[in-house]
């Protein structure tokens, strides 16, 4: 776990969704998504609930 990746699951739990929080943070959408499965891998939770409408 790195505060890379917590501030990422900040983000996105404040905007409510992957793609905007990847577009605010000026990374991809891609390595957003693989920094929080790999953090929800480490604490053995999903974080996030995923939907067509975000998370």
């Amino acid at each position: 776990m790195t505060l890379q990746q917590i501030f990422y699951a900040l983000t996105i739990s404040q905007i409510g969704s992957m793609n905007k929080a990847a577009e605010v943070l000026f990374i991809s959408q891609p390595s957003i998504t693989s920094a929080i499965k790999e953090l929800e891998r480490e604490v053995g939770i999903n974080i996030f609930l995923r939907t067509s409408k975000g998370v």
